[in-house]
């Protein structure tokens, strides 16, 4: 109760520390680092894990200002944590910024839909493309949305093009009532 409470409608967290490493579960994938102290220590990493080594690397080459939203925010994320860490291995704590939630956040929402092993590889790809980004990040916070609310995932197969389908369906678990749902976002 205190976990739905907090969290909503999702699966636990699972995570361990074995061996200087900590392991956190994410759907069918064990992930794990002896740099983890916290799960938000996971989510920084995670993200980075998500979207490729490759692709931010590629990113970070290029001019600041036609760099990808995902990776100013790391950027952001970088020279907060230069602030804020003092003695790397010891857990730090400080006031949240704007563009380190909105990391932070993408990299949860990422997290659950993996968790709950709804995570597709199309939207990770859309998430990289900068035309792309607004759309597919609001389509990832849709989705997350409706699993902490209670409700079962079903996506349409959006690459059938003979007929007109919303993103997915979610079925309430509780009430059994079923929505279809488009998750659009006006570019900005």
């Amino acid at each position: 109760r205190i976990h739905q409470l907090k969290f909503g409608n999702t699966r636990p967290i699972i995570s361990a520390d074995f061996q200087g490493y900590k392991f956190v579960a994410s759907g069918d994938r064990i992930n794990y680092s002896k740099k983890w102290k916290t799960f938000h220590d996971f989510l920084f990493d995670y993200l980075r894990l998500t979207v490729g080594n490759g692709w931010g690397a590629g990113e970070l080459k290029k001019d600041p200002d036609d760099r990808h939203p995902i990776i100013k925010w790391y950027i952001s994320l970088c020279e907060y944590q230069k602030e804020h860490i003092k003695e790397p291995g010891k857990v730090h704590s400080g006031i949240c910024t704007g563009t380190v939630a909105a990391y932070l956040a993408l990299s949860y929402d990422l997290y659950l839909i993996r968790h709950h092993s709804l995570l597709q590889e199309r939207l990770v790809n859309r998430l990289k493309v900068k035309d792309q980004f607004q759309g597919a990040r609001y389509e990832v916070y849709v989705i997350a949305v409706f699993i902490k609310a209670g409700f079962d995932i079903t996506y349409e197969d959006e690459t059938d093009r003979t007929r007109s389908h919303c993103e997915f369906t979610a079925i309430h678990k509780a009430t059994g009532k079923k929505y279809s749902i488009e998750a659009k976002s006006r570019h900005r």
